[in-house]
């Protein structure tokens, strides 16, 4: 695993062609923290909610471990005060003209990108994730999405004649979310007319920063509400009265009970369960350009989870040069240089990581890693792990970050993203429909076509 060199001269930067340092400042990041006297509570109904008596939680830098600011964890009273709010700002919001939500969310557009440094910086601080990826990615999407949804606001009357909102949403993200997966959800649910409840984990404060910002476009203050607290609150929010859905996205056991619970009774629900992401590569793909789409897709801080790789075993042997070669060259390092590929995402991710790979080479797996690091790190390296045995417990398990590679006739199940790769597209149509993602991307010679999007899909 390559780093980006310190200290060297320009003669030798040129001859070399090395990555230097790219520190980005977080003082931003900090003032607004500072704003807050380092203590995040709730923002419900356009306004900062600090109850007393609540338990807290660190929100730390992972990769130095210093304590930014405290985070109070929601208790029961603190939901219901939320969903209590977003019933009451329901009836406006939802019989305003598509027209003026449409305005509404192009002003909240408007205010990220005033405030795009305040959210790539606070982002990268927390999470460790690369810079790079928030700067030039997350927050710019995070502005279209809301710009295309406002379009579609405009376009609703005729478009969506006869129909009504859902009503009050509540929203469950799990620990490993991102900032862009919360915009995803709240997007169109905002634009047609929907009032919405967002429970984020503890230590989160990047959701809360764009809480505060639409509340402080005024009029509709308690449409988006923002809860911090333990995964446990799901349930005490889809019980909440008043709430007509629930968009759950976390770990699929968590899901599971999340749906008996609600059976037969309370809201709809629906289900995102599983941070892990599959990529099936045939012998007609390129594979130069197939290790690029792996690399983005495991190691460039994009994907919540790991990546399985279903291989075609005529093109197995050159894959795995190709990206064991490829993985020497990516760049880890602090999230806010952003020279770095890869960042650090706390230590309990790196040892759910290692836990993962220990427990695969003990069932006979090959494992390769690109560099080495100390064991009290909190950086964990680009990792490739192969040849487990179809039945073994890790392969029927989801890969936390690690990529697995395993070839094109075993078993393995996907997570929220999956994809299929060729050069051409009698390639793809040849792929038994069976062992087809029920929601996939297919990759077309270096472009890609979005086909649906499912809950997952088995070989």
């Amino acid at each position: 695993m390559a780093e980006t060199c310190t200290g060297s001269r320009a003669s030798e930067i040129f001859t070399t062609l090395e990555y230097g340092p790219v520190p980005e400042s977080h003082a931003c990041a900090l003032a607004w923290l500072d704003t807050q006297d380092r203590l995040l509570g709730h923002y419900v109904n356009g306004k900062w909610l600090k109850p007393e008596h609540r338990s807290s939680v660190p929100c730390q830098d992972p990769i130095t471990g210093e304590k930014l600011a405290s985070c109070l964890q929601a208790q029961t009273e603190d939901v219901a005060e939320a969903v209590e709010a977003a019933r009451a700002s329901l009836e406006n919001w939802s019989t305003l003209p598509g027209a003026f939500r449409a305005q509404y969310l192009t002003r909240l557009a408007k205010m990220i990108q005033k405030h795009q440094r305040l959210f790539w910086t606070l982002e990268s601080l927390v999470t460790g994730r690369a810079v790079r990826e928030i700067r030039d990615r997350d927050v710019p999407l995070a502005q279209q999405l809301l710009q295309y949804h406002a379009i579609q606001a405009h376009t609703q009357e005729e478009a969506l004649a006869g129909w009504e909102p859902t009503g009050v949403i509540g929203l469950v993200l799990p620990p490993t979310f991102s900032f862009l997966e919360m915009m995803w959800r709240i997007c169109p649910a905002l634009a047609v007319g929907c009032t919405v409840v967002v429970l984020v984990p503890p230590a989160s404060p990047t959701p809360l920063l764009l809480a505060q910002l639409a509340g402080e476009l005024g009029q509709f203050p308690g449409i988006l509400n923002v809860i911090s607290g333990p995964a446990v609150l799901g349930l005490v929010l889809s019980s909440q009265p008043g709430v007509q859905k629930v968009a759950f996205c976390g770990a699929v056991e968590e899901g599971r009970a999340l749906r008996r619970f609600l059976a037969g009774q309370g809201p709809e629900l629906g289900l995102a369960l599983g941070a892990e992401s599959l990529l099936l590569m045939t012998e007609a793909a390129d594979v130069d350009s197939a290790v690029e789409g792996v690399v983005d897709a495991a190691w460039s801080d994009r994907s919540l989870g790991g990546l399985r790789l279903l291989i075609q075993e005529s093109v197995w042997d050159e894959t795995m040069r190709r990206l064991q070669a490829r993985m020497g060259r990516l760049r880890g390092g602090r999230g806010l240089d952003g020279a770095v590929d890869m960042g650090a995402r706390g230590t309990a991710a790196r040892d759910q990581a290692q836990r993962y790979v220990s427990e695969a080479q003990r069932q006979g797996a090959q494992v390769f890693q690109a560099g080495s690091v100390p064991s009290d790190s909190p950086f964990f390296p680009p990792t490739l792990i192969s040849d487990l045995p179809p039945a073994s417990p890790c392969t029927q398990a989801e890969v936390p970050w690690p990529l697995v590679c395993q070839r094109l006739e075993r078993e393995t199940g996907a997570g929220p993203g999956a994809g299929l790769r060729a050069q051409d597209g009698h390639s793809l149509d040849q792929c038994p429909r069976s062992q087809r993602p029920g929601g996939a991307h297919r990759w077309l010679q270096g472009e890609w076509v979005f086909l649906a999007r499912g809950p997952g899909w088995s070989l």
